[in-house]
């Protein structure tokens, strides 16, 4: 199991990023996982549903399934390990963080301005392998030896984190 993180701001880009290079990596056989930080308390319930309703009765755990797909939520006395989440996972060839900045995984860095690049405390960070930058007149990527490449350049991205991870060897899947 390979794993990426991409980090960056709020708004920077990272999903967008993430949501395009999918379909890149799955057109070369690669099943991909995809695990979200998310720092404030989220939910994928409804409010009424029956899920809802267990949880709010006071279950500690909650799965709902169908034919095609199955969510599990679990009450958590403290925050969950990664290494927990990914133990969970149905081995899939390529694992993108979507955060988790914190973590020693190779890193993208999606950047709206190199400015922020010092305010995230990565700039001096050895597991960041890539900045991507969304393309504007003012765009100015951190002086670096580390690859930069522009957000709209997904297929080169997509080819450039196969290679650094050695990923492209290893699709089963289609």
């Amino acid at each position: 199991m390979k794993i990426i993180s991409v980090v960056g701001r709020k708004n920077s880009g990272k999903t967008t990023l993430i949501e395009r290079m999918i379909p890149l990596f799955r057109a070369q056989g690669l099943a991909v996982a995809v695990i979200k930080h998310d720092a404030h308390d989220f939910s994928i319930d409804q409010k009424g549903k029956d899920t809802w309703r267990f949880r709010q009765a006071g279950a500690d755990e909650v799965v709902i399934a169908s034919s095609s797909q199955v969510a599990h939520m679990r009450r958590l006395e403290a925050p969950i390990e990664v290494a927990d989440i990914l133990s969970r996972l149905e081995s899939p060839d390529l694992v993108i963080l979507e955060g988790y900045k914190r973590l020693g995984f190779p890193k993208l860095v999606v950047l709206r301005d190199a400015a922020e690049l010092a305010d995230m405390g990565l700039e001096r960070e050895s597991t960041v392998i890539g900045f991507v930058l969304r393309r504007t007149p003012n765009a100015n990527p951190p002086d670096s030896r580390v690859p930069r490449f522009w957000a709209d350049e997904v297929d080169r991205i997509a080819g450039f984190v196969l290679d650094k991870l050695g990923a492209a060897a290893v699709g089963r899947r289609s």
